[in-house]
């Protein structure tokens, strides 16, 4: 197993149930309404946040970029000064990390782990939400 970095932002039991869903590892979309569980620098430029993974009483771990998780952030942002020419959208995961009964440590970002590729056009966020996905 990798050795996780310095973990981007904390969930506590609380929010993390509230995000996960079903917890049988179903990519869904976050409500916007529910994007206030995440840090400020996260919303700021999102287009989109999907996560998926286990809880509610379900224990499947995963190992995502290396890591033993129970669930995955896919991060989905306008880029607002693109490079060349590069899409204007920027897709990065996150690995969520159980702690304990109350803490969740969130890792990353990465560029790879995601339905779509790192750099992204709004047509291909099709793949998020045309159809219902399964990890």
């Amino acid at each position: 197993m990798a050795t996780a970095k310095k973990p981007s932002f904390t969930l506590r039991n609380a929010q993390f149930e509230k995000l996960i869903g079903t917890g049988e590892w179903e990519l869904h979309d976050v409500p916007q309404k529910d994007w206030h569980l995440f840090p400020d620098w996260m919303v700021k430029d999102a287009v989109g946040m999907v996560i998926s993974g286990t809880g509610r009483g379900i224990t499947e771990e995963k190992v995502l970029n290396g890591l033993s998780a129970v669930g995955g952030i896919d991060w989905l942002r306008h880029e607002t000064k693109p490079k060349g020419n590069e899409p204007e959208g920027n897709a990065y995961h996150f690995v969520i990390c159980k702690v304990s009964d109350d803490e969740y440590k969130v890792y990353g970002t990465y560029p790879k782990g995601m339905k779509v590729p790192h750099h992204f056009d709004a047509s291909q966020l099709d793949l998020y939400w045309s159809t219902t996905n399964k990890e």
